[in-house]
């Protein structure tokens, strides 16, 4: 019946009050004429069993999809963009950062933090420029790092973005200016749409980096005190990011196979 909304448990699962708080929003920008916004599958599900299960962003084998996806070549020309979007995915997958943070990632300030775990210095949403929050890099992101950081250095560029952008040329390639951070969502949604990945929103990682941890034995309140809402992984406090997580998921804080790189790269704070 035109004019008439139905929201919550009557219209069918999951019965979760936060679905039914987003039904609820949409139907009224629908009545209202405007535009709804974010999407409605990322939309956290629970189900309340002993243990409670709850998830929210790409399931595992998505983001697998996500990451072949954006590691895959055809000639050796795009090999330099495979290394850079593999690296990309991978490392907003392992770090839960948003967009404008993953812009703001520096060769300059990647490095070994003076806790001796690896850390990458971003800049935060609503605080001065001058400010960067460190947030820690867990192996499988310094392994996706390492080769894209490597042609970079090949190529001369010891500071700056680590995100750039890439121009084909006749016998190479073309380094080009840092991204921004649409950019990095442009180059994320062709990948996801290549794997036939949907449930694609601007904060994609962070949506399951959380939800990834909690399915690894976190406590919701041990989530909360790496993901603040405006912080990229909490409230300043990298020591508990390492407190909570499992040593094979964040690695030890100073392993033997530290890419040298990383090991001088925060000498010069530029």
């Amino acid at each position: 019946m035109p004019g008439v909304y139905a929201v919550g448990d009557v219209i069918g699962p999951p019965a979760l009050a936060s679905t039914s708080m987003e039904q609820g929003r949409r139907a009224v920008c629908h009545a209202l004429g405007r535009d709804p916004g974010s999407a409605f599958a990322v939309v956290p599900t629970g189900i309340y069993s002993v243990p409670e299960i709850s998830t929210v962003g790409m399931t595992e084998e998505q983001a697998q999809r996500l990451v072949a996806t954006a590691s895959a070549y055809q000639h050796p020309r795009d090999q330099p963009r495979a290394l850079r979007d593999r690296a990309l995915c991978v490392v907003g997958l392992e770090t839960g950062m948003r967009r404008m943070s993953l812009e703001s990632m520096l060769l300059e300030r990647t490095g070994m933090g003076k806790n001796g775990f690896a850390i990458s210095e971003v800049k935060l949403k609503g605080m001065p420029a001058s400010y960067r929050f460190p947030v820690p890099l867990s192996t499988a992101a310094l392994a996706a790092l390492e080769p894209w950081v490597a042609f970079l250095r090949q190529n001369g560029i010891t500071k700056g973005p680590i995100w750039r952008s890439l121009q084909k040329r006749i016998g190479g390639v073309k380094i080009g200016k840092g991204f921004t951070s649409q950019a990095i969502y442009d180059v994320v949604v062709k990948h996801a749409k290549t794997a036939k990945i949907d449930i694609l929103t601007p904060h994609i990682f962070r949506h399951t980096f959380i939800s990834w941890r909690l399915d690894a034995n976190w406590t919701p309140q041990q989530v909360a005190a790496v993901t603040g809402h405006q912080l990229p992984m909490g409230q300043g406090n990298i020591g508990a990011m390492h407190k909570y997580a499992d040593p094979k998921m964040f690695g030890p804080r100073v392993s033997t196979a530290t890419p040298e790189w990383l090991l001088s790269a925060t000498s010069n704070k530029g």
